[in-house]
């Protein structure tokens, strides 16, 4: 009995020391939050890259429609895909991705583009989607 009042002495008084005593940040590596001046250089940068990004987009969508006018299909959709790689959308491009697959007869690739034009915002579409339907 003795010894169990012993160490439980021991293990109160150690743990009422480790209670009081600060801890040291060089072991205990937690989070600190962002300065206001961090914040704002943050969110510049990714404005800024957002910017470059959309910028990119709207060129690779601009050749992407030279080489639709062209008549060039393979080369539109190589162009629409590097254009949709970016990160932005547009229903209209995937309206027009879905008649040049309808064009060169892949009617599922046709569908799919066509239900993302509809979900995009491109409500036309739902008319070429129930002509691609009735086509099976």
């Amino acid at each position: 009995m003795k010894k169990f009042v012993l160490l439980l002495s021991v293990i109160y008084s150690i743990n009422c020391y480790a209670q009081w005593t600060p801890y040291d940040r060089t072991y205990y590596q937690g989070y600190t939050p962002m300065s206001p001046s961090e914040a704002m250089l943050m969110g510049r940068l990714k404005a800024e890259a957002d910017a470059k990004r959309k910028e990119a987009f709207n060129y690779y969508q601009e050749l992407a429609y030279q080489s639709l006018n062209k008549g060039n299909y393979q080369n539109f959709i190589t162009l629409s895909n590097t254009a949709l790689s970016y990160g932005w959308r547009s229903s209209k491009l995937y309206y027009d991705r879905g008649l040049v697959y309808k064009e060169l007869g892949l009617k599922r690739y046709a569908k799919r583009e066509l239900k993302r034009a509809k979900r995009n915002g491109y409500l036309i579409s739902n008319r070429m989607i129930r002509d691609l339907m009735k086509q099976k």
